[in-house]
């Protein structure tokens, strides 16, 4: 019996199935000789266990391989292998040999799935729990007729596997669901109740109720960002002089929140705008959003490029969420901007923005300080020369430094430095930059083979390393959690200012592009009249250089064809190539 992979017996793979470097590091493998190494690592005793390869060899690979199984194989072709070497031993063939490696491939199976089930889709538990439940049924029936213990032995331990599954899908059953919007009103439609999941017309409903009730003291219903119980029994009129945390985003004391005596958290939030908040305030409660979408995100997903498919396709749709909100704070950042009526009002807000993102840096939320930098970067906000006349020095200064630290330069190499800095601490939380580790994953894809050169049956040992580190750095970031105080009002009156460029369709993205563009124009000139040489420096000068990066920039160019009838500049749009197929056919500043 045979699948894609081979035999169903890993024992009688046959043939020169490892590859070996000058190092003797396995390089290449097959499906089988990798679950035999699996199974034998398992056993009770390997000190006599032979490999092709070596033991050694073979340890060091363990974690990669169990990380990365789910995505080599299908988790049918995995228990089938599993299940022969069960039935050969109670029914068949008895060797003790065989009989032990039965016990080790039961044993592995066990570890895996309590070990690194972060690594296990919920659609592969699902599937895990019924062949296993059947094969029980199955297993039994041939037991009592043999009179037999040794099935009874191994169900017991496909019982408790069973078990984890099953943990495991009721988790994700309870799960919190971190949407990109927090709606203010109740799904009464289904029998049980939940929250209305986030979308722009139950933003709108929701704006609409409070217009109608300005003087409704009801606090809306809402789900919190990085909420704990206990946090829910403190005051939210707190000294605003209080102390405040350190430089960096550590795990401690939670500190006081920076709210203005006598203010009421659970007023109408119609009546409160962002900027009545702290900014260092605003900078916690966005993180905090942030990194909770960033935890919801599976790490199986990470597995395939599945978030490059069009978004109806796509199942990694948490990934697809992650993006949507980056795209939505910085489209905030640049309506903002550009609704202001006077230069010194913008630039006023400018150096806020910018002040906003060097606290995001503090709290290490390097997705909130990308939106704000990617937003600052797009040529509607660099061609407005007048505006940026009057941001102070110390502004450009702090502004310049955070650019060089998010560059896309040697693939955001001075970003990884830091974050690797940080990694080795185990106390401080982060939100990455998720684009940087999609564009490296997106890279070892297409770049690498996923076969050895010449043998196309061995799988390319050396790719799967190269994935499975990029996934155990997310993986660490994710166990991290921070620990602050979650504020409802101040996440609502964010999330209502991030709903506006949330959901945005391809075409809806280029006219609302456009449009900003348009709009730049008419605050500070028609395009004839800019310094299009310097206009074009600036553009390229403020742009930290993102590798897959689908950021739209409007570059003012001589070659600019004009439209003489209106004076008005056609499309000059420039985004990346791989924007449309690489994020889902957006065309606005995304991370990738």
């Amino acid at each position: 019996m045979s699948d894609p992979h081979g035999l169903k017996d890993v024992l009688m793979e046959s043939g020169d199935n490892v590859v070996l470097n000058r190092n003797h590091n396995i390089t290449g493998s097959s499906f089988n000789n990798i679950l035999l190494a699996l199974f034998t690592l398992n056993t009770q005793s390997t000190k006599k266990s032979t490999l092709p390869g070596g033991l050694a060899s073979w340890k060091l690979l363990e974690e990669t391989l169990c990380i990365m199984l789910s995505h080599i194989a299908k988790i049918e072709h995995i228990l089938q292998r599993v299940f022969h070497l069960v039935l050969c031993d109670c029914f068949g063939q008895n060797a003790k040999s065989r009989g032990r490696l039965a016990e080790g491939a039961v044993s592995f199976l066990n570890h895996w799935t309590t070990n690194y089930d972060r690594f296990i889709s919920q659609e592969d538990f699902h599937k895990m729990n019924q062949i296993l439940e059947n094969f029980i049924s199955h297993l039994l029936h041939h037991d009592a007729a043999s009179n037999g213990r040794c099935a009874r032995i191994f169900s017991a331990t496909f019982r408790d596997i069973i078990s984890t599954c099953s943990r495991h899908l009721a988790f994700e059953d309870v799960r919190p669901y971190f949407d990109t919007v927090i709606s203010g009103a109740w799904d009464q439609s289904s029998e049980k109740t939940s929250f209305l999941h986030g979308s722009i017309e139950s933003i709108q409903q929701s704006k609409a109720i409070e217009m109608k009730n300005p003087n409704d003291s009801t606090p809306p219903v809402i789900a919190i960002f990085g909420i704990t119980q206990d946090m829910l029994d403190h005051s939210d009129d707190d000294d605003y002089n209080m102390p405040i945390c350190g430089p960096r985003a550590l795990v401690m004391d939670t500190p006081i929140a920076r709210i203005p005596t006598g203010f009421d958290m659970l007023q109408n939030s119609g009546n409160v705008k962002v900027w009545d908040f702290d900014v260092k305030e605003i900078a916690r409660q966005w993180t905090l959003m942030d990194h909770a979408l960033f935890i919801a995100i599976p790490l199986v997903n990470l597995q395939c490029c599945q978030w490059t498919e069009a978004r109806h396709l796509s199942k990694a749709k948490e990934i697809r969420r992650f993006i949507d909100r980056f795209n939505a704070e910085s489209c905030w950042v640049t309506q903002s901007l550009l609704a202001q009526e006077s230069s010194k009002s913008r630039a006023a807000l400018y150096m806020k923005f910018v002040f906003l993102a060097s606290f995001l840096e503090e709290m290490n939320n390097f997705n909130g300080l990308m939106a704000i930098l990617t937003s600052l970067q797009q040529g509607c906000i660099t061609r407005l020369l007048e505006t940026l006349s009057y941001v102070d020095e110390k502004t450009k200064q702090t502004l310049k430094r955070l650019q060089i630290l998010m560059s896309g330069s040697m693939n955001y190499k001075k970003y990884r430095d830091n974050l690797m800095d940080m990694m080795n601490d185990q106390d401080l939380c982060v939100v990455p930059h998720l684009g940087a580790h999609l564009s490296e994953i997106c890279s070892i894809e297409e770049g690498n083979s996923s076969y050895v050169q010449d043998a196309s049956h061995l799988l390319n040992i050396d790719k799967l390393n190269l994935f499975s580190r990029c996934i155990v750095q997310v993986n660490k970031m994710q166990q991290r959690k921070y620990d602050l105080r979650p504020l409802q009002l101040v996440q609502l009156c964010l999330l209502s200012e991030f709903s506006d460029g949330q959901y945005l369709s391809s075409s809806e993205s280029t006219r609302w592009s456009k449009n900003m563009f348009e709009k730049s124009i008419a605050i500070e000139g028609s395009a004839l009249s800019i310094n299009t040489t310097t206009s074009h420096r600036l553009v390229q000068q403020s742009r930290p250089s993102l590798s897959n990066a689908s950021i739209v920039e409007v570059v003012i160019d001589p070659n600019d064809k004009l439209d003489n009838t209106k004076g008005k500049l056609f499309d000059s749009f420039q985004c990346d190539s791989a924007d449309r197929s690489a994020a889902g056919g957006d065309v606005r500043s995304s991370l990738l």
